[in-house]
């Protein structure tokens, strides 16, 4: 096991430009700790990344954005470290931007979203321990951390409060175009080339995501349609002269099967095998 710690982001520095990427959960020292307690390879924490922004002297910052969220306390310190920076502050997410990395997002003076990418958006969550007015303060308490953090989207969009609280209410997912009609993006962008294989996996998701619910419809139908879109999309750019890989015929899943469909789903994104 590496003692080398393992980054949520990573820093590049091109002349008077920096790009930072946040590909993964926005963690707290704290967490980072207890990992190490238990001899887990950690990650780093937001302070280092705070760090790290303040001693940037750059004229602009791009943050690639692409994370399932973590810490909303970690995500506000982020936030706040890039709104006070001097530099022109841009935001882009190439894929998911979710809770906490939301906040994230919402820094930038500029805020580029991919044709599939999605922005998810709720009220701050967790749990408590103790007697009942412990627990009523720790309802109050999660109802003074959501304000200040939907406070990160109130100072940018476009929508009256009461639609903002709504949204957060429902935990919703955001698409580019509603992002931008709503204030949330300020633009849209296309793949490049060499990424539009991926965005195209990507955009199955999305719309899959973001689709009415069908009534009776279930979340492994859901995984099901998922798996063949992406199969599709792998079959169409496949290199010329390439022959399809010919995959073993397996008997109709048995029932004990269903936990695994979302790990199925997951390896043929990736181009991996399904699970036994």
């Amino acid at each position: 096991m590496s003692e080398k710690p393992q980054k949520f982001y990573s820093m590049a520095v091109r002349g008077r430009e920096a790009d930072i990427y946040i590909f993964g959960s926005i963690l707290t020292p704290d967490w980072v700790a207890f990992d190490r307690m238990f001899g887990v390879e950690a990650s780093r924490s937001g302070y280092d990344i705070i760090t790290e922004i303040r001693d940037l002297d750059v004229d602009v910052i791009n943050v690639h954005v692409n994370s399932p969220g973590g810490h909303v306390s970690e995500g506000l310190a982020i936030h706040n470290e890039l709104e006070a920076h001097k530099a022109e502050i841009v935001t882009i997410t190439p894929g998911f931007a979710c809770s906490a990395a939301a906040v994230v997002f919402m820094a930038g003076k500029i805020r580029k979203m991919y044709k599939a990418s999605l922005l998810m958006i709720h009220n701050a969550w967790g749990g408590g321990a103790g007697n009942a007015k412990e627990h009523r303060k720790c309802a109050d308490d999660l109802d003074t951390i959501s304000a200040t953090a939907a406070q990160t989207f109130r100072a940018k969009i476009k929508l009256p409060d009461a639609e903002l609280d709504r949204l957060l209410d429902n935990e919703t997912w955001i698409n580019p175009t509603d992002a931008v009609k709503w204030g949330f993006a300020t633009e849209i962008v296309e793949a490049e080339k060499d990424e539009r294989p991926a965005a195209s996996a990507m955009d199955a998701i999305v719309r899959t995501l973001t689709a009415p619910q069908v009534e009776h419809e279930t979340t492994d139908d859901k995984l099901e349609q998922l798996i063949k879109d992406v199969a599709a999309i792998k079959a169409a750019v496949s290199l010329p002269g390439q022959q399809p890989k010919q995959e073993p015929k397996q008997e109709p899943a048995q029932e004990k099967n269903i936990e695994n469909r979302p790990m199925t789903f997951f390896n043929a994104l990736l181009g991996g095998k399904e699970e036994k």
